[in-house]
C-alpha cells in the first residue's frame, strides 16, 4: 500500500488496483478486502465490485478497525478494539493469523506498554 492509500499490484507497482483504503488482505485468489476510514464511504460493504480500470475485485468496509484473513475468511477487529465471540470478545491492539490458521492478538490492557499475547 502507498502513501497515497492505494493497494499497487505485485507485477506492476505503478497500478492501482484499489484506492481509499486504510488497511487491506488478499485471499488466494487474488480478491482484495479492504478498510476504509470511518468517515469514508465504504462503496459496497461485503459486495464484490471490480476496479474498471485495474480489473481487481475488491470489498471494502467502513465499520471495522482491522482485519485478518483465516483460511480466505476475515476476523475483522470491530471499531471498539474487540474481535467476536468467536474470539470471546476479546479487546485488543492488533489480530494476526497464523500459517495453521490460529489467531494471534495483543490484548489490550489500560496503561500498559507491553500486552499480553492472546492465541486461539
Amino acid at each position: 500500500m502507498g502513501q497515497d492509500n492505494c493497494v499497487y499490484g505485485s507485477s506492476d507497482i505503478t497500478k492501482q488496483l484499489v484506492c481509499g483504503v486504510t488497511d487491506f488482505e488478499v485471499r488466494v485468489d487474488g480478491k482484495i478486502i479492504a478498510l476504509t476510514d470511518t468517515n469514508s464511504p465504504a462503496e459496497n460493504d461485503g459486495v464484490w465490485k471490480q476496479n474498471s480500470t485495474s480489473m481487481a475485485w475488491y470489498t471494502k468496509y467502513n465499520i471495522y478497525k482491522g482485519l485478518t484473513l483465516i483460511k480466505d475468511e476475515p476476523v475483522f477487529v470491530l471499531q471498539n478494539n474487540t474481535v467476536s465471540a468467536e474470539y470471546n470478545s476479546e479487546r485488543i491492539v492488533s489480530v494476526s493469523a497464523g500459517i495453521d490458521s490460529s489467531l494471534w492478538a495483543l490484548q489490550y490492557v489500560e496503561g500498559a506498554t507491553d500486552f499480553p499475547v492472546l492465541k486461539w
